[in-house]
């Protein structure tokens, strides 16, 4: 029987520097200085040791600088059994656990050494946790007193609970930043202190919050801004001073009309000083992306006492160019046939940014891609270039929600975007020519933790032919399909993603989500296009969302393990056909890693005769678990990885026999592999190797699918991982 709270609780034990504890205290023993919870193969120790030894070559020199690489580059010195870090580290636990609201906690601990190693354990008797019975308001200053009243529902410090001292300095800031939104300019958490009262009930404690006035006599006043005076610092004075609003604008001879500085700046004249108002400006002209810093100050007025608030300027460069030579070597094949060998090329990317474009701090972006890549294997007959592409993209950046003004204002948003975007592709290769003229309208709102993008109007024009040497060695199955997939449309509707990080609040064990959570295509236009066509093309009506979620966990300054789930869906409506953009494929280098790009699936199919023809799919489920550790420390990590999933259509198809989803069946259509991996980091970049080996193919026989069973197989080793 484990006891509650209200008795003596259990005894909880720390062995080594690892402990079975709550896991808020099992946090804290795992983060301690100096300590590391250390993988079980003790890698790092090993690559120090042998560094350690004296190695010699054959010519008896000694090798120093490869000793120097495996001590100091690659090697982790063993942890030193030292009885005053014993002794500071029972300390530690015990001020810890004291902090939680167990004032009678001991902490014991003890020592075991076999054949030279140690194990510290340490004994936690924590007993009960002292609860909070009551919290009272000390104030003199009747005005500060029912503020912090008022707001009691949002207090940290809860009657019932146990006393917590990092919840005590949470409240402390609340209240502070409470009276600093009220217009208490001067009030910092100085002025507040706590004390406790463990005399009245046993394992209770009384919590006195005790307001201090600013001087004996002198009760805390609340500030009101006389000027505000907004200052474009060019380096060239003009003198050409403006009021409106509430402030003074010296722009200097800077290009920016006063709407978007009004939408910007909130402080004005008269108002009461509020630190939200503040943060709320400082993050809007920040976010206009025309200033290169943003300062704000606030200077007492000599006369009146009231604050004069000053807000500092200085614009960035207008024009930036953008230069991106790039090199090209992926498994993704030039054309339709996912047999050919791998594929290299080089290609350059000019990027123009025009800020401040007409004068209310509108963005211009123009970008021109071109890109030329071929084989080096026996298909290189098709020429020097194999495919050829070029992307001309225009987009129109404006710093705040168009014609939705009371969402911008929501101060749970902040450096909202509308995005207008035309790009224009031609793709050229020896199966097909494809042009896509896409046209989108996107807003896009950020909070703390979460980006929204919404597309209420988006349009696509996708052109393509393919070519007649290509489609002449198609069976009539796959000819069939091809035409369904590269037949001309427009896509056409809105669209909602997001993307979520915990990154910047957690960076030890986060979230990240992208999901493209919901695009309609085709049915607001069906309404008033009765024969389904725009121009005489006809636009594709599906419903699509997909989702990819992922949690990065931080075991040890050393190791890492990444999970993802990653799974979509797309519906085509009517007898239209998913398009080839909105289609899901697994394999490659970020999906099933021992099969090439668009080479499995969908479901148990398996294609064995005739050209093979890329793989897609309507439905896709997909999961990776990869375990990284440090090889040289900073530069060189391991990987170790898992990877399942597969791709299904949601209808039965004539031409992909076992390719429709069924509850009863999928799970044993899933594709698993294994492998492993190697990560060089250049700061600037990374680079990423990873070897593949299958476990579970679907294109066999049911029966034959754990492929695993060759990997004795030295042939069959080197030609399908």
């Amino acid at each position: 029987m484990v006891p509650d709270n209200e008795t003596l609780l259990n005894r909880n034990k720390i062995k080594g520097f690892e402990m079975a504890s709550k896991s808020e205290l099992n946090e804290q023993i795992r983060h301690q200085p100096n300590r590391k919870i250390l993988g079980v193969l003790k890698f790092h120790l090993w690559a120090y040791q042998i560094g350690a030894k004296r190695i010699v070559n054959k010519e008896l020199k000694d090798t120093s600088r490869y000793r120097s690489l495996l001590m100091n580059t690659v090697g982790e010195p063993p942890v030193l059994l030292d009885s005053a870090l014993i002794i500071s580290s029972a300390t530690n636990l015990k001020n810890y656990v004291f902090n939680k609201g167990y004032f009678d906690a001991t902490v014991e601990y003890e020592t075991k050494s076999i054949f030279k190693r140690s194990t510290v354990t340490y004994t936690i008797n924590e007993g009960s946790a002292y609860k909070i019975e009551n919290v009272i308001i000390n104030s003199t200053d009747k005005n500060v007193y029912n503020l912090i009243n008022a707001s009691s529902d949002k207090s940290f410090l809860k009657i019932g609970k146990p006393v917590d001292f990092d919840l005590i300095a949470k409240e402390r800031e609340r209240i502070t930043l409470l009276l600093k939104n009220s217009g208490y300019y001067y009030f910092n958490k100085a002025f507040i202190d706590f004390q406790l009262d463990t005399n009245y009930l046993a394992k209770t404690a009384k919590i006195s919050l005790n307001i201090r006035n600013k001087l004996i006599e002198s009760e805390h006043e609340v500030q009101l801004i006389k000027n505000v005076y907004f200052y474009v610092s060019t380096g060239v004075e003009f003198y050409d001073t403006l009021r409106s609003k509430g402030v003074i604008y010296m722009l200097n001879g800077f290009n920016v009309k006063l709407p978007i500085l009004h939408y910007s700046v909130i402080l004005g004249e008269k108002q009461l000083y509020r630190q939200k108002n503040v943060d709320y400006t400082y993050s809007k002209l920040l976010g206009l992306g025309i200033f290169k810093f943003v300062n704000i100050s606030f200077v007492p007025d000599s006369i009146s006492g009231q604050l004069n608030c000053y807000i500092e300027v200085a614009p960035s460069l207008k024009h930036d160019f953008i230069w991106e030579p790039q090199v090209i070597t992926s498994e993704r094949s030039l054309g339709l046939q996912n047999n050919l060998g791998r594929n290299y090329g080089i290609a350059n990317e000019f990027i123009l940014k025009n800020k401040n474009v007409f004068g209310n701090a509108e963005e211009l972006n123009i970008s021109w891609r071109s890109s030329f890549e071929t084989q080096l294997d026996a298909q290189s007959r098709f020429g020097p270039f194999s495919s050829i592409s070029n992307s001309l993209t225009a987009s129109l950046n404006f710093p705040k929600l168009i014609g939705l003004k009371k969402l911008d204002r929501n101060p749970k948003f902040q450096n909202n975007k509308t995005l207008v975007t035309a790009t224009f592709l031609n793709e050229q290769n020896y199966n097909y020519i494809r042009t896509v003229f896409p046209l989108t309208y996107t807003y896009q709102l950020n909070t703390k933790l979460t980006t929204f993008y919404v597309a209420p109007f988006q349009l696509s024009f996708n052109q393509a032919k393919v070519s007649s040497t290509f489609g002449d060695q198609l069976n009539s199955n796959d000819s069939l399909f091809i035409a369904r997939l590269f037949s001309n449309y427009i896509i056409t509707g809105p669209k909602l993603s997001l993307f979520y990080s915990q990154k910047n609040i957690k960076p030890n064990n986060f979230f990240t989500i992208n999901a493209n959570v919901l695009e309609v295509s085709g049915l607001l236009f069906s309404q008033f296009y009765k024969n389904q066509k725009i121009l005489n093309v006809p636009f594709s009506k599906f419903i699509r969302s997909d989702v990819d979620i992922r949690f990065h966990h931080k075991i040890d300054i050393n190791n890492k393990l990444v999970y993802r789930i990653y799974g979509g869906i797309g519906y085509p409506i009517g007898n239209t056909f998913l398009p080839f953009e909105r289609r899901f494929f697994v394999g490659g280098s970020n999906s099933l890693r021992a099969w090439r790009p668009r080479t499995i699936g969908p479901g148990a199919y398996n294609e064995s005769k005739g050209l093979q023809i890329d793989k897609s799919g309507e439905m896709l489920l997909q999961g990776n678990i990869e375990y990284r550790f440090n090889i040289i420390k900073k530069r060189l990590e391991g990987a170790l990885f898992v990877d399942i999933g597969n791709i299904w259509n949601l209808k039965a198809d004539s031409i992909f026999d076992n390719s429709k989803f069924k509850v009863k069946t999928f799970y044993n259509e899933f594709a698993i592999n294994t492998g492993l991996g190697l990560r060089v980091d250049f700061d600037f970049f990374i680079l990423r190797a990873d070897w593949g080996i299958p476990l579970h193919d679907p294109t066999f026989p049911e029966t034959e699918r754990w492929v695993i069973k060759n990997l004795s197989d030295k042939k069959w080793f080197f030609k399908e991982t």
